[in-house]
């Protein structure tokens, strides 16, 4: 029920969603029956074994092996097989999936769907909008790519036609150099870990951030390095001006690794104290 409640106050604060629900459960919890889970992607070996032999019952006598070893098992848990004909098998096979995704834990979903209707009556929110909602239950996100951060950069420029603007240009095209070369893999970042350097957040919110991500720019002092840095409470990062691909890379990426450090530490001394 506890977690629930905290999944329903995430989601109502736009959190990113669960992302581990089965889909055939997930459907099954929303009152619909869905596609039934294949069983290859099913791990407890008990239920992978007794399904292994289902599938190889050809005749009576396969039946009979089978009801022999897992009859009285499925029977203790709500399943009576002793009826079953040979051609009966793929049911059998259908009842055994669902005992296993859904109705083995049914007491324990049902508190769960309590939990998220003691906020906001979230489930039932959920039930009237299952398309909406099932790729926040159950599809893992997507790895977050350039064009998606390029929907919600916009950039502080100085007036056209000045020299900071000029710098500015050089900045900007060593930042989409550096986008792009996180998507081809070749730099030691993920798209994920420099949205959390901006942003705190791994990924896009499901209804988006509250509003785009700014781009501002600053000179650097000579004889002074100062590092990119981000205001993640009002999504605004500061890049210097003038900057080649190569050293724009190797700041932000000292600036991305370092932040990680820092959040580290600091939960780590959450956790001390």
């Amino acid at each position: 029920m506890i977690v629930g409640r905290l999944l329903a106050m995430s989601l109502a604060q736009d959190g990113p969603g669960f992302h581990c629900l089965n889909k055939q459960l997930f459907a099954m919890m929303t009152g619909r029956e869905g596609e039934t889970t294949a069983p290859d992607e099913i791990t407890d070996p008990d239920i992978k074994e007794c399904l292994e032999m289902l599938e190889k019952i050809t005749d009576v006598q396969k039946r009979d092996q089978f009801l022999a070893k897992f009859g009285d098992w499925l029977a203790d848990r709500g399943i009576n097989p002793y009826r079953m004909a040979v051609a009966d098998k793929e049911s059998m096979k259908e009842m055994v999936i669902k005992y296993h995704v859904f109705y083995r834990t049914s007491s324990e979903i049902a508190q769960f769907k309590n939990g998220m209707d003691d906020v906001c009556s979230m489930w039932g929110m959920v039930t009237k909008h299952v398309s909406v909602f099932q790729p926040l239950f159950c599809n893992l996100p997507k790895p977050l790519m350039k064009q998606e951060m390029d929907r919600i950069i916009r950039y502080d420029f100085s007036e056209l036609g000045s020299n900071a603007r000029t710098s500015e240009d050089e900045t900007v095209y060593a930042w989409e150099l550096f986008l792009q070369d996180i998507e081809d893999g070749i730099v030691p970042t993920t798209m994920a870990e420099l949205l959390s350097f901006i942003s705190g957040a791994a990924s896009i919110p499901p209804c988006g951030f509250q509003k785009p991500i700014e781009i501002h720019f600053y000179m650097q002092e000579d004889g002074v390095t100062r590092l990119p840095y981000a205001s993640t409470c009002s999504l605004d990062l500061w890049l210097p001006r003038g900057q080649t691909p190569e050293n724009l890379s190797t700041l932000l990426l000292k600036s991305v690794n370092e932040s990680m450090g820092f959040f580290f530490n600091m939960k780590i001394a959450i956790k001390k104290g």
